[in-house]
């Protein structure tokens, strides 16, 4: 097909786009044009556009250095900022200015690669945008989902935002495609309400490697959690343990990644700030990313929470 221009409203508001994914380690993986290279994207709620350094020298894509990041690791990471546009299922978009990263230590920690880049709040801020994880396909400035139940967000920064509850205590959780686990309870917010207590807790595990290092945590297996009229049994969770960094904050309590988010169809709509789930068939698993004993006995059952 073809590509096309489009100015930025009307490719938000009238051009659906559709495309198949991968599932890599609980992460929406994408092949998106980069000009005329091909990049291997991961689709994240919890970040901007960005490409990888290696993948922007590569292909001729020059930066300008721009100062530094943070991400859940604990380690700032130097950043530059490039011109580029995507292409995706024949749309292309306007130009956007995109950061370049080293995201190789990510890379090679989990086995990922090729990882080239991010599609993130730029590609998804204007419409609704649903990761279907029954039928690996996503669908931008898709149609909102009829008769579904809406889950309101609000923005921390550029990330959504819910209420959800974990085993009885109602916390605010981002919703971050980009990351692997199922629930990160931040430290203040579980030191608040007793997690660290729990008898099933195992301290000091690498539970993941993000932006700027690995992430330290406590792991234990929440009996619920709930968000909107869904409910989630027996699921992973773990405490964040960093010291600095996206997990070391104190004004969220937590955050719901890829390992939760797979066991439904997700409908993003930033413009009205609401998210809607459907339940999609998983097969049972045991939940690799703990790398704990715990986690050769998770199992996650799906329950319609009661009101």
């Amino acid at each position: 097909m073809t590509a096309q221009h489009f100015p930025a409203l009307v490719l938000a508001f009238l051009t659906a786009v559709s495309a198949p994914f991968q599932l890599v380690d609980n992460r929406v993986f994408v092949s998106v044009h980069v000009g005329t290279p091909v990049a291997r994207m991961v689709v994240d709620t919890g970040g901007s556009d960005a490409l990888d350094t290696a993948f922007a020298k590569a292909n001729g894509i020059s930066a300008k250095f721009a100062g530094s990041a943070t991400g859940a690791g604990e380690t700032r990471v130097a950043m530059g900022k490039a011109q580029v546009r995507f292409t995706l299922d024949g749309v292309t978009t306007p130009l956007r200015t995109v950061d370049v990263m080293d995201l190789s230590p990510i890379a090679n920690a989990l086995k990922l690669n090729p990882f080239d880049g991010i599609i993130g709040y730029e590609e998804l801020r204007d419409g609704v945008t649903t990761i279907d994880y029954e039928t690996s396909t996503i669908r931008f400035n898709d149609r909102w989902p009829a008769g579904s139940t809406s889950i309101p967000f609000t923005l921390y920064g550029t990330i959504p935002l819910i209420h959800a509850t974990i085993d009885g205590v109602e916390g605010r959780f981002l919703i971050d495609t980009g990351d692997r686990s199922a629930v990160t309870l931040y430290e203040t917010f579980a030191r608040k309400h007793g997690f660290f207590a729990r008898p099933d807790l195992q301290n000091h595990v690498i539970t993941g490697w993000g932006l700027g290092g690995p992430i330290h945590s406590a792991l234990f297996r929440a009996s619920s959690m709930r968000v909107g009229t869904h409910e989630v049994r027996g699921v992973v969770a773990r405490i964040s343990l960093q010291k600095s960094g996206a997990f070391a904050v104190t004004d969220v309590d937590g955050s719901i990644g890829g390992a939760l988010l797979k066991h439904f169809a997700v409908s993003f709509d930033y413009v009205h700030g609401r998210i809607a789930l459907r339940d999609v068939p998983v097969a049972s698993e045991s939940c690799e990313d703990a790398r704990a004993p715990l986690s050769q006995e998770c199992q996650y059952e799906r329950h319609a929470a009661s009101p």
